[in-house]
C-alpha cells in the first residue's frame, strides 16, 4: 500500500510540477500554486 501511494504522488507531484511550468509561461493562469502542490506532493512521499 506504501508503494501505490508513492508512486501516485510521485505521478501527481510530476504532472504539477509541468503544468505549474507551462502556467508560468501563459499570462493569465497562476503557476505558483501548482508549483507549491507539487513541492507538497514530493514531500509528502514517504521513503
Amino acid at each position: 500500500m506504501k508503494e501505490v501511494k508513492n508512486t501516485l504522488l510521485s505521478v501527481l507531484g510530476a504532472v504539477l510540477t509541468v503544468v505549474g511550468v507551462v502556467a508560468v509561461i501563459l499570462p493569465l493562469v497562476p503557476g505558483t500554486p501548482l508549483l507549491l502542490l507539487a513541492a507538497a506532493c514530493f514531500g509528502a512521499i514517504e521513503s
